[in-house]
């Protein structure tokens, strides 16, 4: 299937599961589109329902070098599963969104 124009020009790494999508342009800059029921998985800063245009990925605690105002940047890879979403930056830095129930985002907070 051909998807059309999504308005991100200069992409360097695409991240996809069964029901939503991430990018990474080429400045680093973080996108995620898709389903997003109860889980936060595509970085809004919680779960959102159907985005159905990219968004971009919110910092949260990313580390200085790799935020830009409120905004995930300098990313490397991307990779999303089915509740949560994991990527490294330029920095090695690793981070991770979403749901949490079995320690998908490597924290104990699930008991």
């Amino acid at each position: 299937m051909l998807v059309g124009d999504i308005g991100i020009a200069n992409i360097k790494a695409v991240g996809a599961s069964a029901f939503a999508s991430c990018a990474v342009s080429v400045q680093g800059n973080t996108y995620c589109w898709g389903d997003d029921e109860h889980f936060g998985k595509l970085g809004g800063g919680m779960a959102q329902g159907a985005v159905t245009g990219p968004q971009r990925v919110v910092a949260g605690s990313a580390a200085s070098g790799d935020k830009s105002g409120s905004f995930l940047y300098n990313i490397n890879s991307i990779k999303i599963g089915s509740v949560s979403t994991c990527a490294i930056s330029n920095n090695n830095n690793f981070y991770c969104w979403g749901h949490n129930s079995n320690g998908e985002l490597w924290y104990r907070d699930w008991e």
